[in-house]
């Protein structure tokens, strides 16, 4: 809470005296006794000092702040210093003073970020940064299938992006009838009001509101394209100033007529309106297993200069690297707007994937035009991965898929890192899938016991029920929290956990146990606890679109309890 408190107050640094007064007695409250900070992303460059002041003074009015951009006269002795880069910034904390200086509005915006991930101390500390961002345009793509996020979702997505330097989003979600099925009617007023305060908070974060249209195949004749002109007149109207187009999941017509409609909209409504982006497609053909013929190929050479083409990698699910990129700029001309299929589960069996955002290649940020990843429909959950992917965007040189999945398990958990990381670390896997997508470093600790001590047996059962006690601690005391929107979002599959964690410890009892009476009935417990996990259902709700089976730590654990509940006790 105090964070949220810090990270606001610096916004705007205006009146700074009478808010940062308040945010020193708050501070006042905690024993928080801070030296040096851990930023993310993680700066190009940072040089720390020893102690600078403590928050106190600048509550007194001892600390001179001085803040703008490149070129103001406020700024002309540290005006070398600022990166020549969009979104690039300076900042340097000495005893007596605070510069925050960007190269433009948006590396202010950052600055002043960076500023308050620093300022969450009692003890601030000398420090001296230049930073920019590697990638130009980072974020990601509602565009998963399933319940869209809420209003109140992507309130709060905008503010963790802009917290964590991440400018772009792009409005896709498949089961949003107005955005597809319905792409031809204007949203309704209440709808639409919501769209408009959704740019406004997007803009407020220095994050690109993209609003897409999935018109599928209804491009050719007049009345398609009036319609699609009326369509994107009222989101103009709305505030928005970026569109993309989607034709994924469609058999496509016609690869002329696709691009016929991208630069009739090119000609009609940007270059008309003067101060829309250009658009972007999602091709039918989008990534390289499904391409063929010279679909992409006429899609480069036909489309406007400008239109971004979005693309997956080698397939409809795979991590990025040079050689993908290359590839398609080899065939279109034009470096691709990665849409990354992660940390999205639709796909599979809606495990949650909350582990290390790994497997993309350190050298592809100037490669694309764009890198967007697809999150999963629980917007909480999805920070885990987006909270790393933000670091390894900003700065992928330095970028440590380890260290970053340990900083946000604080950053999203604060106090409660520890229990959160349990419940992650046994939350990797997507389980098995039609895309053939794994990621193996499931429950390593748990894997270890397998590979040491094999089938349960009485010898080895207290070693693995000390495993089971820890599922177990950490999903009682993650059940604690209500209102928390994070565990209240993904809470069946907590619950599940716990349950998971209680068949475990009945296995290794039932292991330990002797007198043959009172193994059935621990196997009774057993049954009956699988036939309450089996129940538990996420998104059962009124309206849900897609209720969502929980199901936790399939890799290795649940295997485990499956095949050990078979053996003849």
């Amino acid at each position: 809470m105090y964070r949220k408190f810090l990270s606001n107050s610096i916004v705007s640094i205006s009146g700074r005296m009478l808010i940062l007064a308040a945010a020193f007695s708050f501070l006042c409250m905690f024993h928080s006794f801070a030296q040096r900070v851990e930023i993310s992303p993680v700066p190009q460059s940072v040089e720390w000092g020893g102690k600078a002041f403590d928050v106190s003074a600048i509550a007194r009015g001892d600390v001179h702040f001085a803040e703008g951009v490149k070129g103001d006269s406020a700024l002309k002795r540290v005006d070398h210093l600022i990166p020549e880069h969009k979104e690039g910034y300076y900042l340097k904390i000495t005893p007596d003073s605070v510069i925050l200086a960007g190269a433009d509005e948006a590396g202010l915006f950052y600055a002043r970020q960076t500023f308050g991930k620093i300022m969450d101390v009692r003890e601030m500390q000398e420090v001296e940064i230049a930073d920019y961002p590697f990638t130009e345009r980072r974020g990601v793509i509602e565009g998963f299938y399933g319940n869209p996020w809420s209003f109140d979702d992507r309130i709060a997505q905008f503010e963790f992006y802009g917290k964590n330097k991440l400018n772009t989003y792009v409005y896709g979600p498949k089961d949003d009838p107005y955005h597809h099925s319905r792409w031809y009617e204007p949203y309704p007023e209440k709808e639409g009001e919501n769209i408009r305060q959704l740019v406004e908070a997007a803009d407020a974060n220095r994050v690109k509101f993209i609003w897409a249209m999935h018109p599928s195949n209804s491009i050719v004749s007049e009345e398609d394209r009036r319609k699609a002109l009326e369509k994107l007149e009222q989101m103009y109207s709305l505030g928005v100033r970026a569109f993309a187009i989607f034709f994924d999941d469609i058999d496509a017509e016609s690869v002329a007529d696709q691009i016929s409609y991208l630069n009739f909209l090119t000609d009609e409504f940007v270059d008309k309106k003067g101060d829309v982006a250009p658009l972007a497609v999602c091709p039918t053909q989008y990534n390289k297993a499904w391409s063929k013929g010279s679909y992409l190929r006429d899609m480069g050479e036909g489309l406007k200069e400008g239109i971004n083409m979005m693309w997956t990698g080698d397939g409809v699910v795979d991590m990025i690297e040079s050689p993908d990129c290359e590839w398609f700029t080899a065939r279109t001309g034009r470096k691709p707007f990665i849409w990354l299929n992660y940390p999205v589960n639709d796909y599979g069996n809606h495990n949650l994937l909350l582990g290390p955002f790994t497997g993309n290649g350190r050298d592809v940020y100037d490669k694309v035009s764009a890198f967007c990843a697809n999150p999963m429909q629980y917007a909480e959950a999805s920070k885990v991965a987006l909270y790393s992917m933000a670091d390894y965007l900003w700065n992928p040189t330095a970028y440590d898929a380890a260290a970053a999945w340990e900083r946000s398990m604080e950053a999203i958990m604060p106090g409660h890192a520890g229990v959160f990381r349990k419940f992650c670390i046994d939350n990797v896997d997507v389980a098995e899938n039609k895309h053939n997508f794994r990621l193996p470093d499931e429950s390593p600790e748990f894997k270890a016991l397998l590979d040491k001590y094999g089938p349960l047996s009485k010898k080895n059962a207290e070693a693995y029920a000390a495993y089971f006690r820890k599922m177990e601690d950490a999903s009682k005391e993650l059940l604690l929290f209500r209102g928390n929107p994070l565990v209240d979002e993904i809470r069946e599959f907590v619950e599940y956990y716990q349950l998971q964690a209680q068949r475990g410890l009945l296995l290794t009892e039932i292991a330990r146990e002797k007198n043959r009476k009172k193994r059935k009935a621990l196997v009774k417990q057993y049954e009956a606890l699988t036939e309450d996990a089996d129940m538990l259902v996420s998104r059962d709700y009124k309206g849900s679109i897609q209720p969502v089976k929980a199901h936790t730590a399939t890799l290795y654990v649940e295997p485990f309890l499956q095949r050990e509940s078979k053996r003849k006790w």
